[in-house]
């Protein structure tokens, strides 16, 4: 039944939507009853509004409406308050488009553009939104439907606009989306089960590390009277040196212990993630058991160690130890790394949602007659707060291959990227609240449908926290 009801809903967003357009092929549709004078004679809202400015005016929205009906008294009052509200912001856009200097040609061509994208455009520099106009309209449209930074970058590419992919961006970014929204599912019970294993071997790990400390301080002494019997086949200093060995014996296992109770952790952490894919979890389950293994099987060779085992043998154990800690300092880090690059793909996913949602609530307020300019400006820089934390993800993701340390410096980049995000997002609210669109900001949800299907909707909370 829900999914009925769900569909009908769809169905009927894609049928609203379309009405605009059916105002350019049969105008007579948007009449209450039979087509008026002006209509039959071809005078189309538009043009009328545009040819009497005098008579029209577009900065009152009900003196506007008042006198199309005048002129067209079928219409719809719904329809005829929408072409009062575009036909001002086709003029604010004129404006804007003349301060950068744009000439009357390329301003005919992106005035077809949607009046929903005008901000975007005009928040562009003249050298950058005469390249658009060189755009065909359906072109220019497809570009502008991105994010204000994703435009700058494109337009400012050297490379050719016609041959930009805009449905392929649009793609990655919804494929990225389910990605980075995809909850592994854990039970409760694996859950309760794996805080206690995680308890349990952090506590071993910390005893380990702790006992290591003690015997690190008898090792060094041991090594310092060692070096002191060089040369010395006295009683005394056969003595320091078979206690040597059992000094190394011991640090040995007490590394080798921490080692694997460093990995049990980590793998008892995993298995709890719901943050990473099935896939991520069962490699870092798997590489982690071939680190214990191999561990344990070292744990052997150090137990055979004894009072008459040669310095050279010793050493070629310990080195076999010092290479395995590095395996899992590497193996560590990789985890830290994944964990990392989720939690900024995550964020990165609500920030759109809510660059999305802030736009549409600029429009909002604007047709409601209130002064958006310092918060058009705000949402400029709140945009290139995403952008920036975008970028360094990509940098971010393409680091991992190689060096998971260089990875998770651009994940960090990233989160400050969104810490001057958030910064920005609340002088947004406040001034948002200060022109009265407060009422508009609580009601205006996180995602619309897009013109082909409709998409997953990302719940972003409270906008203002």
């Amino acid at each position: 039944m829900f999914k009925k009801i769900s569909a009908f809903f769809v169905m009927l967003l894609f049928v609203i939507s379309m009405v605009p357009a059916a105002f350019g092929a049969e105008t007579n549709s948007l009449t209450s009853g039979e087509p008026t004078a002006a209509l039959a004679k071809g005078v189309s809202v538009e043009g009328y509004i545009e040819d009497n400015s005098n008579e029209v005016d577009t900065s009152n929205l009900d003196k506007c409406v008042k006198a199309v009906k005048k002129k067209f008294p079928n219409l719809l009052d719904m329809l005829a308050k929408e072409q009062c509200i575009n036909a001002k912001k086709t003029k604010q856009f004129k404006g804007k488009l003349g301060e950068l200097g744009v000439n009357k040609e390329d301003r005919s061509v992106l005035v077809k553009v949607p009046a929903k994208y005008y901000k975007k455009v005009g928040s562009l520099e003249k050298a950058d939104v005469k390249r658009l106009a060189t755009l065909k309209p359906t072109k220019i449209k497809e570009i502008v439907s991105l994010s204000r930074s994703e435009i700058k970058s494109l337009v400012k590419d050297k490379r050719s606009l016609e041959a930009v992919d805009v449905r392929s961006i649009s793609k990655e970014k919804q494929d990225f989306k389910k990605k980075a929204l995809m909850v592994r599912k854990v039970s409760q019970a694996k859950l309760v089960a794996n805080a206690k294993s995680i308890k349990e071997s952090n506590e071993l790990y910390v005893g380990a590390k702790n006992k290591l400390k003690t015997v690190k301080v008898d090792f060094a002494s041991a090594k310092k009277k060692y070096k002191a019997c060089v040369g010395d086949s006295s009683e005394e200093c056969i003595k320091i040196k078979k206690n040597l060995a059992v000094n190394s014996k011991e640090y040995l296992n007490n590394l080798a212990d921490m080692i694997i109770e460093n990995v049990k952790k980590v793998r008892f952490k995993v298995q709890s993630s719901e943050k990473l894919t099935d896939e991520q979890v069962e490699d870092i389950l798997e590489r982690g058991a071939v680190l214990i293994g191999n561990v344990e099987n070292i744990k052997e060779k150090i137990d055979g160690i004894n009072e008459d085992t040669s310095k050279e043998s010793i050493r070629e154990v310990a080195n076999v130890v010092k290479a395995e800690f590095k395996d899992v300092k590497k193996f560590v880090k990789k985890v830290k790394s994944l964990m990392q690059e989720r939690i900024v793909a995550k964020v990165l996913v609500k920030f759109d949602a809510l660059e999305s949602r802030l736009e549409r609530v600029l429009e909002r307020m604007e047709e409601e007659g209130m002064e958006t300019t310092k918060i058009d400006e705000l949402l400029d820089q709140f945009s290139e707060n995403i952008f920036d934390a975008r970028s360094n993800y990509k940098e971010g993701l393409k680091a991992q291959d190689n060096d998971d340390d260089d990875a998770m410096k651009y994940f960090a980049i990233s989160k400050e990227a969104f810490k001057d995000a958030k910064t920005t997002l609340k002088e947004i609210v406040k001034f948002v609240k200060g022109e009265g669109g407060w009422q508009i900001l609580q009601n205006t949800p996180d995602e619309e449908p897009e013109e082909i299907g409709v998409v997953e909707k990302t719940t972003t909370g409270n906008i203002a926290e």
